[in-house]
């Protein structure tokens, strides 16, 4: 209760009697669970490098344990941690994995958690018709699983980031991607789920291979067609520095033409 209500210090004391009273006993999981607490109660803090030291150690004595759930639970914790240092490839990771665990052992707590991470993940690297779908099948999650209670991030920053899709998108693009996964089922929100991280993969992958943020928007506007002109009026750049990162965008795929720029932005799913 006092981790929901953000009371880190006060979550502390409790955890630490329980700590003190699992280990008198030989309880090795409630202790790994004592270790998780202290853990969320470090990401509330804010101390991100203290929580991915403990969910890591925590999430060893579940597996050791063979107690999945545990496991499970700091996976989805640890990609909310790299999410919110930026770490966004080892952010990727721990949802992936998180995935493939619910889908093993059919969880569905924490499914709410996974998928708004997911959200604001693609919504970060400028995925914005995954975020608002992955949006829309959390809430559709939550209606379905209702015990469920969402621990992830407060509720100010889910509404900040949906706004800024639903800016990015367009009210009218907005409601009908919402309305269509706001169908979803379970099984189908998880496929789309997959799919999502396959496409951060690719959009991580662009980074990789040095392509730069300025350079993926310059690529995603020749995907739509545009030319240099119209490249430079929408970014607010001269013809000439547009050229220039055409030159560097098809040295680092390895074309010479816009044409195949484009087959390798599609085919890459950079744009």
């Amino acid at each position: 209760m006092h981790l929901q209500a953000a009371d880190a210090e006060g979550a502390r004391h409790y955890v630490d009697e329980a700590s003190v009273v699992g280990h008198a006993a030989g309880d090795r999981q409630g202790e790994a669970w004592c270790q998780y607490q202290r853990a969320w109660a470090a990401y509330i803090d804010g101390d991100l490098a203290e929580a991915r030291t403990l969910f890591i150690t925590a999430r060893a004595s579940f597996e050791s344990q063979g107690a999945p759930f545990g496991a499970y639970a700091c996976l989805v914790w640890l990609g909310d941690v790299s999410r919110a240092e930026g770490h966004w490839r080892a952010a990727v990771e721990s949802y992936r994995k998180a995935l493939d665990e619910l889908q093993t052992h059919h969880f569905t707590v924490h499914g709410v958690d996974l998928l708004e991470g997911l959200a604001l993940s693609a919504m970060a690297l400028d995925l914005f018709e995954a975020s608002a779908l992955l949006f829309a099948a959390a809430a559709t999650w939550f209606d379905t699983h209702g015990a469920e209670i969402r621990t992830g991030f407060d509720p100010g920053a889910r509404d900040q980031a949906i706004h800024r899709v639903r800016v990015q998108l367009g009210e009218a693009a907005w409601k009908r991607l919402y309305a269509d996964a706001r169908r979803l089922s379970s099984a189908h929100a998880i496929q789309l789920a997959d799919g999502v991280i396959r496409e951060f993969t690719a959009a991580l992958d662009a980074r990789t291979m040095g392509l730069t943020d300025r350079e993926l928007d310059v690529l995603r506007l020749l995907t739509l067609g545009l030319g240099n002109s119209e490249i430079a009026e929408r970014l607010v750049l001269s013809p000439r520095t547009v050229h220039a990162h055409l030159r560097s965008i098809f040295t680092k795929l390895g074309v010479t033409t816009r044409a195949a720029a484009v087959h390798e932005a599609t085919r890459l799913k950079f744009a």
